[in-house]
């Protein structure tokens, strides 16, 4: 079974392109749209288990064995800088039915993050508004110094 995920690195967020619930028997594979270049794929089960894999070609694998409830998702560059931004993402539900594991993405996640990046879209734009008058205020006084500089 393969999974995509497309990042948004300026929101650090990444949804799950892929909704539809597909059964996993040995392995899901996973592509994240947008990585980095040597990033690291971080995922967090609910057993308190993490599994860490680096993204070749945007790409990894984790072992059905790993799948147990909801799994965390997120992906940064592992290079001792604390500087790289952490990008995180709708997080994966897993249902075992039958000796097969069922995945899906865990829909709960998506207004929240739909929400968040809006909010901070929102921030954006008014500190844009801020920033546009402030120039124009400092135009202004320039232009009045100017003015009264002229000597001619």
């Amino acid at each position: 079974m393969r999974m995509e995920y497309k990042l948004l690195k300026t929101q650090r967020k990444g949804f799950i392109m892929t909704r539809e619930p597909e059964t996993v028997t040995d392995e899901l594979i996973i592509s994240f749209t947008s990585a980095p270049a040597d990033a690291t794929a971080i995922f967090d089960n609910e057993e308190g288990n993490s599994l860490y894999r680096l993204l070749i070609d945007g790409v990894c694998a984790i072992p059905a064995s790993f799948l147990r409830g909801e799994i965390h998702v997120c992906v940064t560059v592992l290079n001792g800088s604390e500087s790289e931004p952490k990008i995180f993402c709708e997080s994966i539900y897993t249902k075992e039915i039958g000796g097969e594991i069922v995945v899906m993405p865990n829909g709960i996640d998506i207004p929240q993050m739909v929400i968040d990046v809006c909010s901070e879209l929102e921030a954006a734009r008014e500190d844009i508004k801020t920033l546009i008058q402030n120039d124009k205020e400092l135009d202004d006084r320039l232009q009045k110094l100017i003015e009264g500089y002229n000597i001619i």
